[in-house]
């Protein structure tokens, strides 16, 4: 059996919480400059802590405060339909404290009565809300409209894992592969990690049948945790254990029975 040791960042919560108490600005959900998060890491001054980890961080932290703060954006529509009256979309952003498009999703999905906003949805639009939109898209990281480059950094990240499996001559079925083999035996994929392995390997020390890769921190306060969690579980109960790859590195609290939990 073929044995892999990987050394990796580990974060306790002190450090979590030293990035966490600068990256909380009230109504800042864009995205940051490489001169902002160089400014953080000297201020931190932790030789563990770059500023791609910082950055990965901030990103989890503010999709996980938009997430929490969510119900209360319903709750309070009334009063933002209101506001934007006489207010842009980033004076409602740091007044609510939440991202300018999940506040702008709401306003519009209730003004124009959509019942999903996508980018068909734009040409309804008038010229105040079409510009509102741009400001809100190019100020939020957090729930943009525009998915495409957070899934292309995604698929990147996979890609640089295979080859890794390809040079360490490690066999395995990609994502793709087990999408067409279930829809072909039962209609509909049901379990498809980004790699099942055709032979077990070791790494530090854990058996592995299949990897999973999240292109980000794997930081255990996160509201996505949960649906990670039950994505592997259920990967567990089809090929036993597996591991989980994350990028930079992880919360030295988050542990997964019977998973390797690992960072490159």
């Amino acid at each position: 059996m073929k044995e892999y040791i990987i050394n990796f960042i580990k974060l306790n919560k002190n450090e979590e919480l030293d990035i966490e108490n600068e990256i909380n600005i009230r109504g800042d959900f864009g995205n940051t400059s490489k001169k902002e998060l160089k400014k953080i890491k000297e201020k931190i001054n932790n030789e563990k802590i770059g500023i791609k980890i910082i950055n990965s961080i901030r990103n989890q932290y503010l999709k996980h405060k938009a997430y929490k703060t969510h119900p209360s954006l319903k709750k309070n529509l009334k009063k933002i339909l209101e506001d934007y009256k006489s207010n842009d979309i980033l004076s409602l952003s740091k007044i609510y404290d939440n991202s300018p498009m999940s506040i702008f999703r709401l306003i519009i999905k209730k003004m124009y009565k959509f019942k999903k906003f996508n980018s068909s949805s734009l040409k309804h639009l008038s010229e105040r809300d079409y510009q509102q939109f741009l400001l809100a898209e190019n100020n939020d990281l957090v729930a943009p409209l525009d998915q495409e480059e957070s899934s292309k950094r995604s698929k990147n990240f996979e890609d640089k894992i295979e080859k890794v499996l390809k040079k360490k001559e490690i066999k395995y079925k990609t994502q793709e592969d087990l999408v067409k083999e279930q829809t072909e035996e039962s209609g509909r994929p049901h379990a498809t990690p980004d790699f099942l392995l055709e032979e077990q390997i070791m790494i530090n020390g854990k058996r592995v049948n299949w990897i999973e890769v999240k292109n980000f921190y794997g930081l255990s306060k996160n509201f996505m945790m949960k649906k990670i969690i039950k994505q592997v579980e259920n990967y567990k109960k089809i090929w036993g254990e597996g591991c989980l790859l994350f990028r930079y590195g992880v919360s030295d609290n988050l542990d997964i029975e019977d998973v390797c939990i690992v960072a490159i």
